[in-house]
């Protein structure tokens, strides 16, 4: 086997050299032939040599020159994944492909996500709001967040308005909404009020906002309503449920769009939305 190797010593040379220069200390051989060419490892003892054509380190121990390198210097060395040697296929992927500074994680923050783009080159989604999930949108187009479609929100606890007939925002019953969205709706809502104060329900909602909704009870006439309508029950002061269904296109404004609810005559006793009324949405575009 060809090869050509490099050697200096770290302990005392062989007498032929002097220890100490910069030749002797870097002293280059060239030769053919199997290791046993190599100069006899008893006159020197100690040498480091480099077969540069097998990419092997070798230690003259004064005895016999010894492989002090674990695994063959060309693998450390760059190179397609197909050609690794000593690596076994479970420990490396079976496709090449190269690195960039795209794939440096250390430029994402927590939440974001890696995904590849056009021609496949990496890009990084920045975390989205709380509560969206990734959405596919096919094999042309990046990745998106996206609001859930389908929500389901839950009154938590009781609520009281006590001698008021202004219209207050309920605590629980609301969702966001962005620009230009489109929502279907289904509330129902658990109520008590004395004979006097009743109930009254209405919405708040963002500029341009439209919305068309009924009252769903049994035995009531189906009346459209709109954004701007208020809905005035009587309760005849026992416990009640009633059921809202309706439609909710946005405008071009984000924001909430929120149950509104107050006596309806102010009286100083209690009206209350119990807790577990609910509203279950479905977003439609």
């Amino acid at each position: 086997m060809a090869f050509t190797w490099h050697g200096f010593w770290v302990d005392a040379p062989p007498a032929s050299r002097t220890k100490g220069t910069a030749a002797n200390m870097n002293k280059t051989m060239a030769g053919s032939g199997p290791i046993a060419d190599f100069p006899a490892a008893n006159t020197c003892a100690g040498a480091f040599a480099y077969a540069t054509d097998e990419h092997i380190v070798y230690y003259s121990d004064g005895a016999v020159w010894q492989v002090i390198s674990g695994r063959d210097l060309a693998d450390m060395l760059e190179r397609d994944h197909a050609n690794l040697t000593n690596v076994t296929s479970d420990q490396h992927h079976a496709r090449a492909h190269a690195l960039n500074s795209a794939l440096d994680h250390s430029a994402a923050t927590q939440g974001d996500t890696w995904y590849a783009g056009a021609a496949g080159a990496p890009a990084l989604l920045p975390a989205g709001t709380s509560g969206y999930f990734l959405k596919t949108q096919g094999a042309g187009a990046n990745p998106i967040w996206a609001s859930v479609p389908v929500k389901v929100v839950r009154k938590t606890a009781n609520e009281t308005v006590n001698n008021s007939s202004a219209l207050q925002n309920d605590d629980d019953l609301l969702w966001a909404v962005l620009a230009n969205e489109v929502w279907a709706f289904y509330l129902y809502i658990r109520h008590a009020s004395g004979v006097t104060p009743d109930i009254k329900f209405g919405w708040a909602y963002p500029v341009g906002t439209t919305m068309s909704w009924i009252q769903g009870s049994p035995g009531t006439s189906l009346v459209e309503m709109t954004e701007t309508s208020v809905d005035n029950l009587t309760t005849n002061g026992t416990e009640q449920i009633v059921i809202y269904q309706g439609l909710v296109v946005v405008g071009g404004t984000a924001g909430n769009i929120n149950l509104k609810w107050a006596q309806n005559l102010a009286n100083a006793s209690n009206t209350i939305v119990r807790a577990n009324s609910y509203l279950i949405l479905r977003q439609l575009a």
